[in-house]
């Protein structure tokens, strides 16, 4: 399975195992997804404008930061429009309701114990994630 059928898996199987309703798992995939790939995506942000300040990339964010005020303000308003655009295009790919029960049906076949440690893996991924975003703020952002 790869990191993205992970993390949708372990929500299928959490709400399932729980007696919930299984297809809400595609709705905290695909929120779980899109800010484990925002957490990694602007750890390489960082990466790329602090070893090349000058690149096309960083540039952009920079006009858009002086568009909104460089207040804390306008990093939310950034971050939450990006989050918006990745759970959208998320939804409509990966997490589509047709590929979404796709998934579904070969989780069913796998034993309880493989889709015990999806739970385990997701939380690493996220963990992984998240320790990545803050090593790179604190280690090169200071």
């Amino acid at each position: 399975m790869s990191p993205i059928e992970i993390i949708y898996c372990s929500q299928h199987y959490e709400l399932k195992k729980t007696g919930r309703d299984a297809m809400k798992g595609r709705l905290n995939g695909t929120i779980l997804t899109s800010v484990i790939l925002m957490l990694v995506l602007a750890g390489l942000l960082i990466i790329l404008t602090y070893f090349s300040p000058h690149n096309p990339i960083a540039a952009f964010f920079k006009n858009a930061t002086k568009a909104f005020g460089y207040s804390k303000s306008s990093g939310k308003l950034i971050g939450l429009l990006c989050a918006v655009i990745l759970c959208i295009i998320l939804w409509l790919t990966i997490g589509s309701k047709k590929n979404y029960l796709r998934m579904a049906e070969g989780w069913q076949q796998l034993p309880d114990e493989t889709l015990q440690k999806t739970v385990k893996q997701s939380i690493y991924i996220f963990c992984i994630s998240f320790a990545f975003f803050l090593a790179t703020i604190f280690l090169l952002a200071i």
